[in-house]
């Protein structure tokens, strides 16, 4: 969501058949932007694209999350 507004910078909308993951391949990270997510966005290699154009984000988990 465009923080000087309502209206959000990006949207997409599927089929039931597409995880949620699948959906960070087309987010654009904008340096300095926060993006929240639950866990079912858990794919390390994904976030650290998140990591790496400078963004953050924040997931929310019921259950501890490990990495191994």
């Amino acid at each position: 969501m465009d923080l000087c507004g309502s209206i959000p910078s990006f949207i997409k909308i599927t089929d039931g058949g597409v995880h949620d993951t699948n959906v960070l391949d087309d987010l654009v990270p904008e340096p300095g932007s926060c993006y929240v997510m639950d866990r079912g966005y858990l794919d390390f290699a994904r976030l650290y694209n998140l990591i790496v154009c400078l963004a953050f984000f924040r997931l929310f988990a019921l259950k501890q999350i490990s990495n191994s």
